[in-house]
């Protein structure tokens, strides 16, 4: 995952523990999370993102990660879960409740309403284009490092059903309702 496990070790104990020892119960969701950004901002990083913010405030909320890539401002959200028991494969269409599914229609238009407000204010000067990036990561019990899945230039929720004014269509955690 990193380069050494110490870093996992003293950062992120609990997740550690719970990971490498999968009979373990009760992984400490807040942590795992952390350790999912932590993650995602180091591989973005190693790719040649330049991270230039984590968990920032803006007047919409909080971002997860404010990022450039290629000239272009990157929000990204960063939702994290554990890899399903008993499968070796993940098939993200047979999955009922995947970790991207909890960035629901609040959540995703405050990143819309952020996106401009950053755009104007960034120190090198305003960037031209700007997007939603969504990360899932999928952490497998007995193994160090995750799964992710990208979604590049998010339009709206993975699981919205609803209509685009904003009434309706999402229950708890944006998952469609009944």
């Amino acid at each position: 995952m990193f380069e050494s496990l110490p870093f996992l070790r003293k950062h992120f104990p609990r997740a550690f523990f719970h990971l490498a020892f999968p009979s373990s119960s009760g992984v400490p969701h807040l942590e795992l999370g952390q350790l999912g950004e932590t993650h995602v901002a180091h591989r973005l990083r190693t790719a040649g993102w330049r991270i230039l913010a984590q968990k920032a405030l803006t007047p919409s909320g909080e971002i997860d990660l404010v990022a450039i890539q290629d000239n272009v401002l990157v929000l990204v959200e960063v939702k994290s879960g554990l890899w399903p028991m008993g499968k070796r494969k993940l098939d993200l269409d047979a999955l009922r409740w995947r970790p991207g599914h909890r960035f629901g229609r609040e959540q995703f238009d405050a990143y819309r309403r952020a996106l401009p407000q950053l755009q104007t204010r960034l120190p090198g000067g305003p960037v031209p284009s700007g997007r939603i990036d969504l990360i899932e990561v999928f952490w497998r019990h007995g193994k160090l490092g995750p799964a992710l899945v990208h979604h590049v230039d998010l339009q709206s929720p993975l699981c919205w059903s609803g209509p685009v004014d904003g009434g309706g269509g999402s229950g708890p955690h944006g998952a469609p309702r009944p």
